[in-house]
């Protein structure tokens, strides 16, 4: 890891030990993350999630230290650090004292001349490769390859190929840049033994150790160099500066292929190690965290030849107007994630769980951060919804549209069972699934049988209502025969009821015909159906109020139950009830008992019972 310039905190997972980190800064700190239920309760712990905590396993000072890196070596039973000290050294050490198989920890590894070490870099693919960043000095070279099993002399120089003393500091294996300075040091994908290093504040180098000419397979120059990383599993290198961040493809340098200015320079920048083209930066004195998600960045094609675009080195001058080209194929999605609301001091990306991060803050505060994925939705053409996430294109199930009776959805389950084109047209009612409109259905059946048989007459609709059927006197008008008759509910009370050919009519639209026989059918299918309400007034409609009770009085709702006292007749002052009825009626929720109501408030008041034009007032 490189040297954070004046960061006091610096938070790093370790590659290979899933469950650990260490917090370095005055001192060096090893925790182990668990989850809160596994904690013993007397363990001292610092709480980093809703569900995890950290516990300390380890401390030590890191006074004289200036950067810090993890091993992946498996072989470790715990982290194995690499130390960059002020003079130059590089000393291996493991927090926890614990069973060393590789003899590694107390390992040092010196400078001929003592300057800083910016930077240090394990090899995760060959895994006893350790690159140095160092200031400049004239006589000796600014970045250094260690191989931490091999010491400061070759087997040739022992006796009888003896094994050289294990006390002995290891001999650089590379040793490349004399009389510069590197600021930070990579390892990059373009092979096992290929290096990044910017350098100097203003150029960017790649390295092949498997070339032993020591010379730079790459050049790029840039203001933005005081930091760089390699992508874990793609061609492309970021690095920074105080203007922001550039985006470059390793394989050609000749220019950036994105510059992402910032407001304030760049602290930190990381690739996510599980997710391609996902940069993360942290500026200075901020709370958030920029998420730069390159788009399309593997569609880039480079237009010059491999080497000549490596060894592009446009100098300081040209720099400005180089930087303000636009980019030539990629572009960037950019956004801010808030882990805390403190000012952050640096975060690190979890090796292997995919967008989790460690963010810490100024005040030395840790929190676990889990980066929303960004989410592209698509609809179909058959109207289906699908996205990607985690890797993995994913469909919206059936029964999710069910539950949200989204309309275009059921218009293509209607469409798929032929709704609308059945030949008769009651057909398409069950296929409604829907109470009101398959009441419309079954009225229009009705309309259309009617019209065909002939009792509708002169009619300018092809499928009439009640209202063209009860023409008033001044459209023509009908005559009626008034026939008296006994209420069957209280026989003592004569009523006169009219009949005519067009009442007729109009109860056969209402789904009944003349008389309780027919009405009595309707009345069971209303409830079977489960509309008790429906079900009651068909049989208030046709007196037969002790009907009505029954229906009401089997309702599984207890409203309805309650709605049932009003159909029990009057008590002592019948006007007071009459008017009771008329004040609840426009407060009932359903419309057929807010009619059952108008109709008995209307049925005593006057001395004969109009059913129908009871039905088209309250309509």
């Amino acid at each position: 890891m490189e040297n954070i310039s004046g960061a006091k905190l610096d938070v790093i997972w370790s590659p290979v030990h899933h469950d650990k980190f260490i917090i370095w800064g005055p001192d060096i700190t090893l925790y182990e993350v668990a989850r809160l239920k596994e904690i013993e309760k007397k363990t001292s712990f610092t709480q980093i999630s809703s569900t995890r905590g950290a516990i300390v396993v380890a401390s030590q000072s890191a006074s004289g230290v200036c950067c810090v890196d993890i091993s992946a070596m498996v072989d470790q039973p715990d982290p194995l650090l690499a130390l960059g000290h002020a003079t130059g050294k590089v000393t291996l050490t493991s927090l926890k004292q614990t069973y060393d198989p590789l003899g590694l920890v107390g390992r040092e590894f010196g400078v001929k001349y003592a300057r800083p070490c910016n930077g240090v870099a394990w090899n995760h693919n060959e895994n006893n490769l350790i690159a140095v960043a160092l200031d400049k000095h004239r006589s000796d070279s600014c970045v250094q390859v260690w191989d931490v099993h091999r010491s400061s002399l070759s087997t040739d120089d022992y006796p009888d190929n003896a094994s050289p003393p294990p006390s002995e500091p290891g001999r650089p294996v590379a040793e490349l840049a004399i009389s510069e300075t590197a600021h930070s040091v990579a390892w990059t994908n373009l092979g096992n033994r290929v290096l990044a290093a910017s350098m100097n504040l203003k150029n960017i180098k790649i390295f092949d150790l498997r070339e032993h000419t020591g010379k730079a397979m790459g050049v790029a120059t840039s203001r933005q160099c005081l930091g760089v990383c390699a992508e874990p599993s793609g061609w492309q290198l970021a690095s920074r500066g105080d203007g922001g961040v550039c985006v470059w493809d390793a394989r050609a340098l000749a220019r950036p292929l994105l510059n992402l200015p910032a407001a304030r320079p760049p602290r930190k920048i990381q690739w996510c190690p599980t997710r391609r083209n996902l940069l993360l930066s942290l500026q200075r004195d901020s709370s958030t965290l920029r998420l730069h998600d390159i788009q399309q960045a593997q569609e880039y094609k480079a237009t010059q030849s491999f080497d000549s675009s490596m060894s592009a080195t446009p100098a300081l001058e040209e720099l400005d107007e180089l930087e303000e080209q636009p980019a030539r194929g990629p572009s960037v999605l950019e956004r801010d994630v808030c882990p805390a609301s403190q000012p952050l001091a640096s975060f690190s990306w979890h090796p292997a769980h995919e967008a989790r991060l460690l963010a810490i803050c100024l005040t030395g505060g840790v929190v676990e951060y889990t980066v929303c994925e960004r989410v592209t939705v698509g609809w179909g053409a058959r109207g289906g919804l699908v996205w990607a996430g985690g890797g993995a294109l994913r469909l919206m199930r059936d029964d999710f549209y069910s539950t949200l009776r989204d309309i275009s959805h059921l218009m293509q389950q209607r469409a798929n069972t032929d709704y609308g084109l059945k030949p008769d047209l009651w057909q398409n009612a069950d296929l409604a699934e829907d109470e009101a409109l398959s009441g419309l259905w079954h009225f229009l059946a009705l309309s259309k049988s009617l019209v065909e048989d002939g009792c509708f007459r002169n009619s300018p609709w092809k499928h009439p209502g009640v209202r063209t059927v009860l023409r008033s006197p001044g459209e023509g008008g009908y005559r009626s025969e008034a026939v008296p008759l006994l209420l069957p509910d209280m026989p003592n009370r004569k009523v006169t009821v009219y009949r005519s050919a067009e009442r007729q009519c109009a109860l056969q639209l209402c789904g009944w015909g003349w008389g309780w026989e027919n009405a009595g059918v309707g009345v069971e299918r209303a409830e079977a159906e489960g509309t008790p309400c429906r079900a009651a007034a068909i049989a208030a409609f046709h007196l037969r109020a002790r009907a009505a009770l029954d229906v009401l009085a089997r309702a599984r709702e207890p409203r309805l139950r309650v709605a049932a006292l009003a159909l029990a007749g009057p008590g002592a002052d019948e006007r007071l009830w009459h008017e009771a009825l008329a004040a609840a009626a426009p407060a009932l929720p359903d419309a057929y008992l807010r009619a059952t109501l108008h109709f008995l408030a209307a049925v005593a008041a006057p001395p004969h019972s109009d059913l129908a034009a009871v039905l088209v007032s309250v309509t």
